[in-house]
């Protein structure tokens, strides 16, 4: 025997009876909601050749025929206001709203093998079926963006504004005031930046500020840099730390702000530790005579003990 779902149009919102050769034009925008969301809940399921869908000859009723246990302990969950799979929950919400909003008179009744129909019409009217919620790991990266400088502003937390056309995007990236008033220099004219950007879900995203580059071939550089020590699984990555820092200070034209941009890029809690201690390890027999690296050192210092269950490097 087949346990069934079953709802019934009664009237009309004139108080008028229906059935399937006297269907409103109401009547039949709910039927098609019913139908669609009782095909949408039934393929949230692999196997769907014993799930079947039936119209009544006679009055106008859709009903959703289920012999597998399983489809019927999940109707009993979302019915019971337990946590459930959000597409299956979707799939009642849609019957729920339609029930509740459009004035028409309803029932809906539920049928378990060989037991009589119950009516749990008001368990549609008055209970909010509840969705589980979906997991989502907070995700961090590193990501270079360029694009024209709109806008910079916020009272409380400052921001720049810049929108890429090319792309068709806008970024609102989070900085100090400092920064922004830096940025702000160069308003209306194109920037290149790198950014952290921090995705909390799938569409709420943040991007803060990491560091600008005056030069667009500068901007590939680094962006090009990192792409590279992020896509290699191998011990190379580290090389091409040490090479370019080493042939920084070996470079008497360079300034050390190079190598200060290294410092500013990979001072996170998500950077590999690898990365980190090449950076820290290369820059040690030298930071003390070299001009203006100390505090950045030291910050990229504070990050990586963090980071450590033993606090050394």
């Amino acid at each position: 025997m087949s346990n069934e779902l079953k709802i019934k149009i009664i009237r009309d919102s004139q108080g008028n009876d229906l059935d399937l050769s006297n269907i409103t034009i109401e009547a039949a925008d709910a039927l098609k909601v019913f139908i669609d969301s009782m095909v949408d809940f039934a393929k949230t399921y692999e196997n769907t050749s014993e799930i079947k869908l039936m119209l009544d000859n006679g009055c106008i009723e859709t009903s959703l025929i289920y012999p597998d246990e399983q489809v019927s302990r999940d109707i009993d969950n979302i019915l019971s206001l337990q946590v459930s799979e959000p597409k299956k929950v979707d799939a009642f919400k849609r019957i729920q709203e339609k029930i509740i909003m459009n004035g028409l008179e309803y029932g809906v009744y539920i049928k378990k093998e060989e037991e009589s129909y119950r009516d749990i019409t008001q368990i549609f009217k008055e209970k909010k079926f509840r969705k589980s919620k979906q997991k989502f790991d907070r995700k961090f990266s590193i990501e270079f963006i360029e694009g024209e400088l709109f806008e910079v502003g916020g009272r409380v937390n400052a921001n720049v504004h810049i929108e890429n056309k090319t792309l068709g995007k806008q970024f609102k990236v989070e900085c100090e005031r400092p920064e922004a008033k830096n940025l702000n220099d160069r308003l209306y004219s194109k920037v290149f930046l790198s950014v952290r950007k921090i995705a909390k879900t799938e569409t709420d995203i943040e991007y803060r500020y990491i560091d600008s580059y005056l030069r667009e071939e500068n901007y590939h550089y680094y962006k090009n840099l990192h792409e590279r020590i992020t896509m290699d699984d191998s011990l190379e990555k580290y090389g091409l730390i040490y090479k370019h820092i080493v042939d920084i200070i070996n470079d008497d034209e360079t300034l050390n702000e190079e190598i200060i941009k290294i410092l500013r890029l990979y001072n996170n809690h998500f950077t590999k530790k690898g990365v980190i201690r090449t950076i820290l390890m290369t820059l040690k027999p030298i930071i003390n005579r070299e001009v203006g690296l100390l505090p950045h050192y030291e910050d990229l210092v504070k990050t990586f003990r963090s980071r450590s269950n033993t606090g050394k490097i």
